[in-house]
């Protein structure tokens, strides 16, 4: 993927991935042995390229590897495989704690559940001045409450001073998820990380803290990553989105292009979900079986094959590859690209 996305071999990316892959090693259970050196593959050499400005959505069902993945770009787990560049340095093993911190200054994550995100015995003022005393940034209180109120200020949380000695069981939902954006802004980073930072809020709250983030990202030039099941949500943040099934990329393009005109499967099965108002516009469905293969034992071949209507002999016996099929959009899959994407379901049969 990464040649694919890069093909003038520009330099200038913030986050870089190559052939990533994490597993986990599965343990001996009760009711199952352990074979010898059988894992679980949560990622499977994903390549990935991000420039500055960059917004990427990475979709797809629970346990498809979305979560992982946000892992491994934060370093919050290490990979199993792979190379992983950010800022143009190779951060892939990091082993002192300097180089740690330094990496942990531009790259922030902004958590799905803001009401176990916060110390309930943290005030806002000690939350969001943590990170600071931690990095060493500001060489009084004073100018690190500085830093507080501006990003309190930043996140539209005003008067600043009004939230400062407040504690989260004071403050609503739509609050809180701000100050937790607030407590990832203070450090001023370049790489952010947002897994499902909206799926706790209420409806009514959901669009003001999205535009928020919108409006940031923007503002300050940051590279982000979004993750959730929501593809309207992608659509409105992201400028490209990636789809992932079993920890494989699958799809990858222009976010307006995913969602109008899918081309693998899978992709077009989470499009035909999305609720529509209006029954003429709604997508051409592709019945996926209700089989999920074992993260443990994958099948040889397309990892879709056992739930694909469009599944062939070409399927089952050699990997797929994501291929290019114009304007950097990407798709792995060997019959979307040898019938260049004109891949139709009626009548119970694929034709």
């Amino acid at each position: 993927m990464a040649a694919s996305m890069n093909p003038k071999g520009e330099d200038g990316y913030v986050v870089e991935l190559r052939k990533i892959k994490k597993e986990y090693p599965v343990r001996q259970s009760l009711f199952r042995k352990k074979k010898q050196g059988q894992c679980l593959t949560a990622v499977n050499g994903v390549d990935l390229c991000l420039k500055e400005g960059d917004s990427l959505g990475i979709a797809g069902e629970s346990g498809c590897g979305k979560s992982t993945m946000g892992r491994l770009l934060l370093k919050l787990t290490e990979s199993t495989e792979g190379e992983y560049l950010f800022n143009g340095e190779d951060v892939t093993d990091l082993r002192s704690k300097e180089e740690m911190l330094k990496f942990r200054r531009q790259a922030q994550l902004v958590f799905q559940n803001p009401f176990e995100a916060l110390n309930p015995r943290f005030t806002v003022q000690r939350s969001i001045m943590e990170p600071l005393t931690i990095h060493g940034i500001g060489s009084s209180t004073e100018e690190r409450l500085g830093f507080v109120k501006e990003a309190l200020r930043k996140v539209n949380l005003q008067p600043a001073e009004s939230f400062l000695e407040k504690y989260p069981h004071q403050m609503s939902g739509g609050q809180l998820q701000r100050v937790v954006l607030a407590r990832a802004l203070v450090l001023k980073p370049i790489f952010l990380v947002a897994d499902e930072p909206v799926s706790m809020l209420d409806v009514s709250v959901r669009a003001g803290v999205l535009n928020l983030m919108k409006e940031i990202a923007e503002e300050m030039r940051l590279t982000t990553v979004y993750i959730s099941h929501d593809l309207s949500l992608l659509q409105y943040l992201c400028d490209h989105t990636a789809i992932m099934y079993l920890g494989q990329i699958v799809e990858y393009g222009k976010t307006e292009d995913i969602l109008t005109k899918p081309l693998h499967p899978y992709s077009k099965a989470l499009v035909a979900a999305i609720p529509t108002l209006d029954p003429s516009k709604r997508p051409e469905e592709v019945p996926l079986s209700n089989h999920v293969p074992s993260p443990v034992d994958l099948p040889e071949g397309c990892l879709l094959q056992d739930r694909c209507p469009y599944v062939g002999n070409a399927c089952r016996g050699s990997e797929q590859v994501l291929t290019d099929v114009g304007d950097g959009h990407l798709v792995r899959c060997d019959l979307v690209c040898a019938n260049n994407g004109n891949l139709k379901f009626e009548g119970g049969k694929a034709v």
